[in-house]
Order: C-alpha cells, then sequence, then structure tokens
C-alpha cells in the first residue's frame, strides 16, 4: 500500500466535507492561490514537520507535521465561517484517508489537533480580503502506512 501525502490527505478531507465544501468549492490552493481566484477559497501549505521519536542512532516512525490552512473571504463572517467549517472537518479527526486510485494510496492520522487560529485583513488585495489562519499539528506512524 502506498502512501498518500499529508497535504493531499487533507484535501480529500476538507472536499469531502459538505460545510467546507458549500463555502469553498473545490478552491483549495497549495502555497498560494491564482491571481484570478475567486473567494471564498483556501490556501494550504506544510509549515513544519517534526519526527517525536528519533532516538540518536535513526529517524523513528512518529512524525508530526504542521500544516497552515488559510481562510479568504470577502467579508469577516464568511471568513469565521469556513474556518468554523474546518475546524470540525479537522480538529480531533482520528483515521484514514484514501485516495481513489488502484490500489489506493492512503494516510493513517492518528490525531490532528488545532495549535492557533488568527484573523487577518489583507488591505493589500483587490477586492480586499478577510483572512483566518489555522495551523494544525497532525500526527502520523510513518510505519503504520
Amino acid at each position: 500500500m502506498s502512501q498518500l501525502e499529508v497535504e493531499q490527505a487533507l484535501v480529500l478531507r476538507l472536499l469531502s466535507d459538505s460545510a467546507v465544501a458549500a463555502l469553498a468549492g473545490d478552491r483549495l490552493y497549495p502555497n498560494v492561490a491564482p491571481a484570478n481566484a475567486s473567494a471564498p477559497y483556501l490556501v494550504y501549505a506544510r509549515v513544519g514537520r517534526q519526527d517525536i521519536s528519533r532516538d540518536l542512532n535513526q529517524p523513528g516512525n512518529l512524525v508530526q507535521p504542521r500544516i497552515q490552512i488559510d481562510s479568504y473571504a470577502v467579508d469577516y463572517a464568511t471568513a469565521k465561517a469556513l474556518g468554523r467549517a474546518i475546524r470540525q472537518a479537522l480538529d480531533g479527526f482520528r483515521g484514514s484517508i484514501s485516495d481513489t486510485a488502484s490500489p489506493p494510496a492512503t494516510l493513517r492520522i492518528a490525531g490532528i489537533a488545532l495549535n492557533i487560529e488568527t484573523d487577518f485583513y489583507e488591505s493589500s488585495t483587490d477586492p480586499k480580503l478577510h483572512r483566518l489562519l489555522q495551523d494544525f499539528t497532525l500526527t502520523i506512524d510513518e510505519q503504520e502506512t
């Protein structure tokens, strides 16, 4: 069985969530949104990774990647609603996420935790956008995948 990338797994989870899909549709972009992106939309990026079971001689199996998800919307209420939907879809999630390939690639997630949530206002964009930043830590046993 092949392993699904963390970012791919989160995108699949968010696309399958009806509340997230109702607000953002399929507008989920890695690292940066296209210039012509229609709000509301999401931008996600891996911002770190920690090996939490490493010993002095070798890497361990337990890793904790951190993923930042930014929700952009023209109005504050929509940005907050999108952030709430993302939080409900991800925070506390445990389980497997698979793609539709044959055979499917899978990622087994021991847990997802929301670390921080911060509001911003992007006054330099056209249109001006509200942004909600969310930082999540995932715990993954790479030996299980």
